[in-house]
């Protein structure tokens, strides 16, 4: 159970429906039982918080098989079972191998065929324990994705680390109630 009671129509203000509103518009199945609905809370702050996911979803330069890759591994890194529940079906759809999501589930490194999936999991997880990419990775990085989407993958996991820090902090359950970890 979350540490915060869900948000319903009878409980929001118009700032945080328009918000919720105008996140739908970009992800049409988005509630308020997750991440939003923690930051739905803050009407001054949350609301800008939505049009950056829904900027990102609408523009994205990424791969969404690599985007879903990389939530995956967040999720993972942060045992954020909400995330997972959400995103490993994606990347299940999106051609990510059922062995990798297996792997990363159970913190195992995974075996790839794809290049561009194996940078995206080695720079993920050089940004979720060192902290920083060294100059070859940056270098590989840079190469194999160019410098728009090496910035939009860098941002996004940025932005996905706030999206599990929140859903951690609050400890959002997925909506199903699998722990996916245990």
């Amino acid at each position: 159970m979350s540490r915060l009671p869900e948000l319903t129509p009878e409980t929001m203000t118009d700032t945080q429906r328009r918000a919720l509103d105008h996140l739908r518009t970009a992800l049409p199945g988005a509630g308020t039982n997750g991440t939003f609905g923690v930051w739905l809370r803050l009407p001054e702050i949350g609301p800008a918080i939505t049009d950056l996911f829904v900027a990102t979803y609408k523009h994205r330069k990424l791969d969404r098989r690599l985007f879903e890759l990389m939530t995956i591994i967040i999720a993972r890194q942060w045992e954020t079972p909400f995330a997972w529940a959400e995103h490993a079906g994606r990347a299940r759809d999106l051609a990510i191998s059922p062995d990798v999501i297996e792997a990363i589930r159970q913190e195992k490194e995974p075996s790839f065929a794809e290049a561009d999936e194996r940078l995206v999991y080695d720079v993920v997880i050089a940004l979720g324990d060192a902290h920083r990419l060294d100059d070859a990775l940056f270098a590989h990085a840079h190469a194999l994705l160019g410098e728009e989407r090496l910035v939009e993958l860098v941002m996004q996991i940025g932005l996905y680390t706030l999206v599990a820090s929140t859903l951690a902090a609050f400890a959002i359950p997925a909506r199903d109630g699998n722990k996916a970890f245990d």
